[in-house]
């Protein structure tokens, strides 16, 4: 594998991502209280295990909604890569629960999501920049997802760099509209 070398841009660095990193996870609740939002909290986790449960549900909500929002595969706000995240969370707080099987659908229904629909932007919420957020996460330390963390790393490289010089081309300045 070939080594990445820090780049530094003014206030910006990257570094190559720590491998084996192990989460830790802390409440800021205490006594009763903790142990009620723990249970809530599994067992919305737990009734949102199935996808096409999910998906009828979230139809029905927007069908019902003042505001409707459509929910995507791909996207970290009202999608399956939001709650891929949320699973991979739940999978280093509670190891060996199967959470990260359900992650693992998650992230299988947003990368069927690209192949219907190409994502044009390296947006956090609706982007390739949400999907890496996702995988990085799922990645458990850098063990899985590597390969398809690069592949989306370098599209959101490429959407991005697309984005910046048709700004550039079309007279824009001081950012991307």
């Amino acid at each position: 594998m070939q080594e990445i070398e820090p780049v530094t841009l003014r206030h910006l660095s990257y570094e190559k991502p720590l491998q084996n990193r192990q989460f830790s996870w802390g409440s800021f609740l205490d006594g009763p209280l903790r142990a009620h939002a723990r249970e809530v909290a599994l067992f919305v986790a737990d009734r949102m295990r199935d996808p096409a449960y999910v998906k009828e549900m979230a139809e029905v909500t927007n069908q019902q909604s003042p505001y409707p929002s459509d929910w995507s595969p791909t996207s970290l706000g009202s999608g399956d890569v939001g709650l891929a995240l949320m699973y991979s969370y739940l999978d280093a707080c509670f190891p060996g629960q199967g959470w990260d099987t359900v992650t693992q659908q998650y992230l299988s229904i947003a990368a069927a999501g690209t192949r219907q629909s190409t994502l044009l932007f390296p947006s956090l919420f609706s982007g390739t920049t949400g999907i890496a957020l996702a995988l990085s996460a799922s990645s458990q330390g850098g063990k899985r997802y590597q390969r398809t963390l690069t592949g989306v790393a370098r599209g959101a490289v490429r959407t991005g760099m697309c984005t910046v010089l048709a700004a550039l081309r079309d007279g824009r300045r001081g950012g991307v509209q």
